[in-house]
């Protein structure tokens, strides 16, 4: 299975980036499954204007690989850091932009990170929007690491037991992840689906 991890944070070499790599290690464990990063802090991808509405080809230019990566990918993973109660203005960009049915109807898993001890609130106001217009289909599971710098600098070996438990949880989150991926390449196949007709949500 195909999987893209979005990372949310403006910041170069940032705890979102290091989250991303350990989901990736750990996705890629299994031979078959394969995780590409899309670090948004090093996209270099500008602000939505009216010109994408436009058909303007700067954006196929933008866009080019990530936007083939997106299309290709059976689930997707978003890691936001929590900014002031709120996602990053670079990851609510990301959906901005990304509303021509490269996400639609893949099932997406939310992780949210803090410094300290918020996280919750990117959970909700991704649950409440981002899906609106990509068609996102996020997973009754999410996550949320407090203290992120706490964890995961070594991919290998834990350093505590809330470590220990916060591995074991992504694992299982991962693994459910996976089956909706299944289950939703489906209904992608099924021919039901018509962006055409119906390309926003309402």
């Amino acid at each position: 299975m195909k999987y893209a991890i979005i990372c949310g944070s403006h910041r170069q070499n940032s705890e979102s980036l290091n989250v991303g790599y350990y989901s990736k290690h750990q996705i890629e464990k299994d031979k078959e499954d394969k995780a590409t990063i899309l670090d948004l802090a090093s996209s270099n991808i500008p602000l939505w204007d009216e010109s994408i509405w436009e058909g303007d080809p700067k954006w196929d230019q933008i866009w080019g690989d990530h936007s083939e990566m997106l299309a290709e990918s059976e689930a997707v993973i978003i890691v936001t850091p929590e900014w002031n109660g709120m996602v990053t203005p670079t990851l609510k960009n990301f959906f901005l932009l990304r509303s021509s049915g490269e996400l639609a109807h893949k099932p997406g898993l939310i992780v949210s990170i803090s410094g300290g001890r918020g996280g919750t609130y990117p959970v909700s106001e991704l649950r409440m929007s981002s899906y609106k217009n990509t068609y996102l289909c996020y997973i009754p599971d999410h996550i949320i690491i407090r203290n992120v710098s706490d964890f995961f600098n070594d991919f290998e070996q834990s350093e505590s037991k809330e470590e220990s438990y916060l591995r074991d949880r992504i694992d299982y989150s991962l693994s459910i992840l996976k089956e909706y991926g299944k289950g939703m390449n489906i209904v992608r196949s099924s021919q039901k689906v018509d962006l055409q007709t119906y390309p926003y949500g309402m």
